[in-house]
């Protein structure tokens, strides 16, 4: 082991316990210090120079060993390992996999069993079944929505699409301040830079939907204001009040427009001209929008403007979304780069719902979460409901769509490795509880918490089952978060991992954590049990 070699520094082949915990340690390891040493006398001669690689094997294996992972890989073997059909078995009927075959579960022992002899046979044994449970295959999201499982091939409007996201299609919001000379190299650098990449098509305007992520794949486009008319001179084109793309204050606006002493701001010819299927529109009215604009007029507006309608006309903003991109960005008042909850938008259909992704916290864990799924491509297809022209939809009155109601119960078996938090000024051992939220409809939306399990990060064992009744599961997002509780203080956030509810893979299931700054603690997880009942 390698791990144990560079402990070993005055290479003499043995660790002591000062040592061994060190080991551990960096190995994300931490654990009640009486605890450990009774386990290294057990394997050790205390009385000698310590422990030997070899002892140190048996003493990892011994304190890693999962009970829980035990017991369910005895109920389905009668001896050491399981058969393809011991396994075919617990993948059908425990994980939900009911068109798994043979091949599959021999390409599974392949790929998960670490013993040649076993693996020769056909066979699964405890390391490699606790391999197969702490895999991808394992995870609480379904593996086949770790990869691009959506249809890619509907209207770019169909989709929500992650803002800062660098790979299918590539939208390029603009923010244009710039004097007509310096707009004019902007569209020259666009158009030497990306080359075939920018789309320059002209607009097909026989076309009554938008191309497809799948039609416009790895292809940039620009998001601006377009001239009615490229063939004369630039135009002031852009009105102050159509400006809705400017983080900005009120304050500030005004300040921008005395600069410009009443002139409105001209839009170059040039750059006018890169700017295609994503043309920036005033948005005046929702009767305006149904009279006027075409698939490629889109708008942004500021997350006030946004919740006054989302409050007053919802149903009309859900129709408008699915026709056209509608963008939304955090208001100029937010000067601490602090956000809003992006659900309240996806709910009506909202595309690019834009956020200070710099800024932890519940709302940015939502933001990612969403887009989790789907092989990483940034864009995630929204429900029937929120696509098709026919079926009226508005999330505050419980969700009369077509999706039906579900059951999510989720049994919260036990933990692995929780770190302690960073800057704790408790002790060295935590407290841990879990905390399961769903964010989806407003009447959907709750948390349930687990006990909490005193002096115990390494394993805690909670064996608790937390239910929930959702009546939009399509909407719905499932966050898992850990934290240390603090008799004398607010307790403190640990990690967390949050998935699209319609992802969840039911079964046993690992839910591996992340901090809030978006880095993977790993090993530290969440094992689970899930069931989904539909009607």
């Amino acid at each position: 082991m390698q791990a144990f070699d560079k402990t070993d520094r005055n290479d003499d082949g043995f660790l002591t316990f000062k040592e061994i915990q060190k080991l551990l340690q960096a190995m994300n390891m931490r654990m009640d210090k009486k605890y450990a040493y009774d386990k290294y006398k057990q394997f050790t001669d205390v009385n000698g120079k310590g422990m030997t690689k070899n002892e140190f094997s048996k003493y990892y294996r011994d304190i890693t060993s999962r009970s829980e992972i035990n017991e369910l890989f005895n109920r389905y073997t009668d001896g050491d390992e399981l058969t393809v059909n011991n396994l075919k078995d617990f993948l059908t009927q425990e994980q939900k996999l009911h068109e798994i075959t043979e091949a599959n579960c021999k390409d599974l022992i392949l790929l998960y069993e670490p013993n040649n002899e076993l693996k020769a046979s056909n066979c699964l044994g405890i390391d490699g079944f606790t391999n197969l449970l702490t895999s991808k295959h394992g995870e609480i999201i379904k593996f086949n929505h770790q990869k691009q499982y959506q249809d890619m091939t509907q209207p770019l409007c169909h989709y929500y699409i992650m803002s800062s996201h660098n790979s299918y299609p590539v939208i390029l919001s603009i923010e244009n301040h710039c004097s007509i000379e310096q707009q004019r190299k902007m569209a020259k650098y666009f158009v030497e830079i990306l080359g075939d990449k920018l789309h320059k098509e002209p607009i097909d305007l026989s076309r009554s939907d938008a191309p497809s992520p799948e039609d416009l794949k790895y292809k940039v486009l620009v998001k601006g204001k377009k001239l009615k008319d490229e063939n004369v001179a630039d135009e002031e084109e852009v009105s102050e009040d159509e400006e809705d793309d400017l983080k900005l204050s009120d304050v500030a606006k005004q300040k921008l427009k005395e600069k410009r002493n009443g002139k409105k701001p001209k839009l170059a010819v040039e750059l006018s001209r890169v700017v295609n299927l994503i043309q920036s529109t005033h948005f005046k009215s929702f009767a305006d929008t149904k009279k006027n604009w075409r698939y490629f007029n889109m708008c942004s507006l500021a997350e006030t403007k946004a919740d006054g309608l989302v409050d007053d006309n919802a149903s009309d903003l859900v129709e408008m979304n699915k026709k056209h991109i509608v963008k939304i960005y955090p208001s100029g008042l937010r000067i601490s780069s602090s956000n809003y909850n992006p659900q309240t938008f996806w709910n009506v259909g909202c595309q690019m719902v834009t956020m200070n992704l710099q800024s932890p916290g519940t709302d940015t864990d939502l933001y990612f979460g969403r887009f989790s799924v789907n092989g990483d491509t940034g864009y995630y297809l929204k429900p029937e409901f929120l696509r098709d022209t026919n079926t009226p939809f508005d999330p505050r009155k419980k969700a009369k769509s077509n999706e039906k109601p579900a059951e999510l119960i989720i049994k919260v078996i036990s933990g692995q490795q929780i770190p302690k938090p960073d800057k704790s000024s408790k002790g060295e051992i935590i407290d841990p509880y879990v905390k399961i939220q769903i964010h989806g409809i407003p009447a959907d939306r709750t948390t349930k918490s687990t006990k909490t399990i005193s002096n115990n990060g390494f394993n805690p064992r909670w064996g608790q089952i937390l239910k929930f009744k959702i009546l939009n599961p399509e909407l719905a997002l499932v966050r898992f978060s850990v934290y240390d509780s603090d008799a004398l203080s607010a307790d403190d956030f640990i990690g967390q991992n949050t998935v699209p509810l319609n992802s969840i893979g039911e079964g046993y299931r690992h839910v591996f954590l992340v901090s809030e700054n978006r880095e993977t603690l790993f090993p530290a997880s969440l094992f689970v049990h899930v069931t989904i009942k539909r009607p």
